[in-house]
């Protein structure tokens, strides 16, 4: 079973952008599954890391040693690490799309199991005429857009 809640464990970034970081996390509060900020002691769901700050990486590598805990920096390069990296400045959509990546395939477990993928200019699905009641009798249609906004 997925879990609803993640938390993820921020390791350095300045000042500003712990700010920016606070709001993507209220941001995360109206979407399943939720990412909140990691409080407790315990092991997290996800790391955050600085990349550009080598006593961050180093933390990285104490707090997840063996690895089985899913990273994700934000900077220039990844330190030679194999963790996806996320340019700055921070985009709180893109960043939300590595924390649905990095917990697993629940984006696969939303899709439907068989036919072609969809292309992510347009989609046509069905949908009920307009002031008609009970079972729809005509093709509804829904626009899918690259926007991610």
């Amino acid at each position: 079973m997925k879990k609803e809640t993640y938390s993820v464990e921020v390791i350095g970034f300045g000042q500003t952008e712990l700010m920016a970081l606070a709001s993507v996390f209220e941001l995360s509060s109206r979407r399943v599954p939720k990412f909140v900020k990691h409080e407790a002691a315990s092991v997290p769901d996800i790391f955050l890391v600085d990349a550009d700050d080598a006593g961050a990486i180093k933390r990285l590598g104490e707090r997840n040693a063996s690895g089985s805990v899913p990273a994700i920096l934000i900077g220039a390069s990844n330190q030679g690490t194999a963790w996806p990296v996320l340019p700055r400045p921070i985009r709180w959509m893109k960043l939300f799309q590595a924390f649905d990546a990095a917990v697993g395939p629940a984006a696969a477990q939303e899709k439907p199991a068989a036919g072609p993928s969809p292309s992510a200019e347009k989609v046509a699905v069905a949908a009920p005429v307009a002031g008609t009641a009970g079972k729809p009798s005509r093709d509804w249609v829904l626009v899918v857009d690259d926007n991610q906004t």
